[in-house]
């Protein structure tokens, strides 16, 4: 059973793309760990899925055990591919938060990956295509033995995996960065991120179009490390993709000096090529375009805030919160997310994967941080006049088994109208009769049919 991971797929010339996320705030148990885990390595074995990296967020006195589950589950793959393993309290009463997980089908043996090995384990994958180059590094870690020298020894040894891999520096387009005490450590490893920048020639300027995208959040990764952080590079000396930095007029620049803490990151980068268009999101909060935290102990409005700040950034290129393939909420408390599922609710706002931990944020002030990758295929358009036209079909049959007359949107949930998981069921059927498809098991998630766009989505690939 496939209930709890969401999966979006993206269809290159060479290769398929999947962005996985399993939710595992249920599973209150090793056991169900144990379940979970195991059903998602047989999607990826029964999908000949090559995984580029993997990221999980749990408790970290539950880490060897995951590694436990990993080694039973995965045997003699374990360890093939690069893995984060990273403190994150979850939302609800469980051991683990999420796995996240991004892979690869080749279609013709055009596309190779090569895992990158550094002091004895799997850093990270080198993904090369006919058109492009990418490199994921995952793991890497400061050594808390170099004391107040930690932050540079650990940009360093970047550099150095970087150079071995065949990249550079001014190749890196997103940054993730987890700290164990971010209220102690912000500032000093904000000064090192500046001293790596001007070292390699990036300019971190607020014009610069190349500065990565960057979250840099608290997260204890082990007991002889403060910070932990993983890379996404393009390499642009062959890159056919266009790189670009998006601004708001919502949001104000990170540029070092001039901002609170002195940070250096993009608010979000998008990288845009023949068929795809996709925005790398840095963590992104209640700040207004002074930078200053605003609506200071109203998680309510914080969170609305922060989602009106992303609904900007994305509008840039015609992207929304559907198109969300994976993301990280952060919250400095648990009844904050029971507010962040209200106020979705409120801005009639689709459940997005996402991983939801609790934890500490930049600022004492700020209550809610929300990062992420959003990707379309850019063909969507002439998909959308295809689903326009499955859409009656599919609204006539579903207002037939709710027996309503109601006008249902193609975004609204359906489980608010009365779709429940019988009713789901007969909705299966009449699909399956009325366009002549036939489902999948792995296929057969309530996610899928929780709206009509979805259902839509669904017709079209089996068409």
């Amino acid at each position: 059973m496939l209930n709890n991971i969401k999966i979006n797929l993206f269809e290159y010339p060479n290769f398929t793309q999947f962005y996985i996320t399993l939710d595992l705030n249920h599973a209150l148990n090793e056991s169900m760990v144990h379940e979970e885990y195991s059903n998602l390595n047989k999607y990826l074995t029964e999908n000949g899925i090559q995984v580029v990296y993997e990221k999980c967020f749990g408790q970290l006195s539950f880490k060897d055990k995951v590694l436990d589950i990993k080694r039973s589950v995965e045997r003699e793959k374990f360890p093939q591919w690069p893995l984060s393993y990273i403190e994150g309290n979850p939302a609800l009463n469980s051991f683990m938060s999420s796995i996240t997980i991004m892979g690869i089908r080749s279609l013709n043996k055009e596309v190779k990956i090569e895992y990158i090995e550094f002091e004895d384990r799997i850093i990270g994958t080198k993904m090369i295509d006919l058109n492009e180059e990418y490199l994921y590094l995952m793991g890497l870690a400061s050594d808390a033995r170099y004391g107040t020298n930690e932050f540079n020894v650990m940009f360093e040894q970047l550099k150095g995996i970087l150079n071995i891999s065949q990249f550079s520096e001014g190749d890196i387009v997103r940054t993730w960065i987890y700290l164990n005490d971010i209220k102690d450590n912000y500032v000093n490893f904000n000064e090192a991120r500046r001293i790596f920048f001007e070292q390699s020639n990036i300019d971190y300027s607020s014009s610069s179009n190349v500065l990565p995208a960057s979250t840099c959040i608290h997260g204890i990764t082990d007991n002889r490390s403060t910070a932990m952080i993983d890379v996404m590079c393009i390499k642009k000396m062959s890159t056919y993709a266009k790189i670009d930095r998006i601004y708001t007029p919502l949001l104000n620049e990170a540029e070092g000096d001039s901002y609170l803490f002195k940070p250096t990151f993009s608010r979000a980068l998008s990288i845009d090529s023949d068929n795809h268009i996709e925005i790398q999101l840095s963590g992104t909060a209640s700040v207004d375009q002074n930078g200053e935290t605003v609506f200071k102990d109203d998680p309510y409005k914080q969170i609305q805030k922060t989602l009106t700040n992303i609904e900007s950034l994305l509008s840039v290129h015609d992207l929304t919160f559907k198109d969300f393939v994976q993301s990280t909420c952060f919250f400095k408390s648990e009844e904050y997310y029971i507010i962040f599922q209200q106020v979705m609710q409120e801005m009639n706002i689709p459940h997005f994967s996402s991983t939801f931990v609790i934890g500490d944020i930049c600022r004492q002030d700020l209550l809610c941080e929300i990062d992420g990758v959003i990707k379309k295929n850019k063909k969507q358009e002439r998909i959308d006049e295809i689903q326009n036209g499955y859409s009656n079909e599919v609204t006539d049959i579903i207002r037939k088994l709710l027996q309503t007359h109601e006008e249902i949107s193609l975004e609204e949930n359906l489980r608010s109208k009365g779709m429940d998981s019988l009713k789901t069921i007969e909705l299966i059927v009449n699909l399956e009769s009325t366009f002549d498809i036939n489902f999948n098991n792995d296929e057969l998630l309530l996610e899928n049919f929780e709206s009509i766009r979805l259902i839509c989505d669904l017709i079209n690939i089996k068409k």
